[in-house]
């Protein structure tokens, strides 16, 4: 009896070890596996507009050709959306897809080119990072709150990153540094072909989007993260060794990041500018016409539902880039309130006040953006609201 028990006891604990054997085989990479940073180009809709980042780990021996993503939206209503996006409070996911299914899927629906750069880790760094990202996906740890500019796609790889070699007892150290960059200056760049998008987030972004970044905290823009990656070192035991080898585009090993698909054609932002001030400007010999001050009702109402979003964003919004944003002065939320008063025939004092204020404050505004390099290129909004206002000080007459 005793002697069936230890069989018993004997084989339980061999079947435990073979497991134990089995999943920590599975859990580790082959030594020809390889680990890719993978940029995307910026894609057709605004939210593409920065590009995307994701890890890679290829294992041929081991079938195993995973793309690590910190950048999935989840299903919701689209309101709630906006708002917690807005807000800062944006839940996003962490998963891992198929490469190959995720790259032909993207090159068909996007048409964007995917660039990825080898990342050298040892053997040992390979199997820590795999599992650092296997627990990252995990159910119970894949959802993360969303922040554009501290927790987005680039900068949680980079985190991954910089928690793996400092568990190593290695150093990642960025080489690549940057003259009088900012949040501000690399979100325009990433917006230069869509002027308009770049002319409305310019205005959200607040006086903290204007704080100068290093290397590390640049790399919330995927490509700039990439440039990073690119020219950074890791320090083992005292030697520095380069991170990653060259960038190459995924599919064409001979071709590097240089080569840049061919981008079409935009309106550019003056041609805006210039025809809504002639508009404005036309607008003055028809001011008491009824459909004219309906469209002065109508532009002082957008004014001030603008203003009001900015005013939300830079009091409630955890989003950094937003704070300390001035713009709401200009873009009067109490606009909101006001807009009717282009409606109403007859001057009183009350109406000439808030016109009078109106072009003070939208002058102001003008001269403001003006002398903000970041802004100037705003400037002709404050006008048209100062140019319009003036109109509205001008007597009526009877009739229309």
């Amino acid at each position: 009896m005793i002697v069936k028990k230890n069989t018993c006891r004997t084989c339980f604990m061999t079947a435990v070890i073979l497991l134990l054997v089995v999943h920590t085989a599975a859990a580790q990479l082959s030594r020809n596996s390889r680990v890719w940073l993978v940029t995307l180009d910026p894609g057709k809709e605004v939210y593409y507009a920065f590009g995307h980042s994701g890890i890679r780990i290829e294992d041929p021996e081991k079938h195993k050709d995973f793309l690590y993503n910190f950048g999935v939206m989840p299903d919701m209503p689209r309101l709630e959306f906006v708002v917690n996006f807005l807000k800062g409070d944006m839940p996003y996911m962490a998963v891992r897809t198929d490469f190959q299914r995720n790259y032909l899927r993207d090159s068909k629906e996007q048409n964007r080119i995917w660039y990825e750069q080898e990342l050298f880790l040892t053997q040992e760094e390979k199997n820590k990072l795999y599992a650092q990202l296997e627990n990252a996906v995990k159910p119970e740890n894949c959802i993360f709150l969303y922040n554009f500019i501290s927790r987005n796609c680039a900068t949680l790889e980079r985190d991954q990153l910089e928690t793996l070699f400092a568990s190593e007892g290695a150093e990642l150290r960025y080489s690549y540094t940057l003259l009088h960059e900012t949040y501000r200056s690399l979100i325009s760049k990433s917006l230069e072909s869509r002027p308009l998008w770049k002319l409305i987030v310019n205005l959200l972004l607040g006086q903290a989007a204007d704080r100068q970044l290093d290397a590390r905290t640049s790399a919330f823009i995927p490509r700039t993260f990439s440039s990073n990656i690119t020219s950074a070192v890791v320090v083992r035991k005292g030697v520095a060794k380069p991170l990653s080898g060259p960038v190459l585009i995924a599919g064409s090993p001979e071709v590097t990041l240089g080569q840049k698909k061919a981008e079409g054609r935009t309106v550019p932002l003056q041609f805006y500018m210039l025809v809504s001030i002639l508009c404005a400007l036309v607008l003055l010999k028809h001011t008491k016409k009824t459909w004219c001050r309906i469209l002065d009702s109508m532009t002082f109402f957008a004014a001030g539902v603008f203003g009001l979003l900015i005013f939300i964003l830079t009091v409630f919004s955890k989003n950094e880039a937003c704070m300390n944003n001035y713009n709401w002065i200009w873009l009067n939320p109490l606009y909101i309130v006001f807009c009717r008063m282009p409606l109403i025939n007859g001057r009183n004092r009350f109406t000439n006040y808030f016109f009078a204020a109106s072009a003070v404050v939208s002058a102001a505004g003008t001269v403001y953006l003006l002398f903000q390099p970041e802004t100037a290129d705003a400037f002709f909004l404050p006008l048209i609201l100062c140019i319009r206002s003036v109109s509205g000080l001008q007597p009526d007459e009877d009739g229309i």
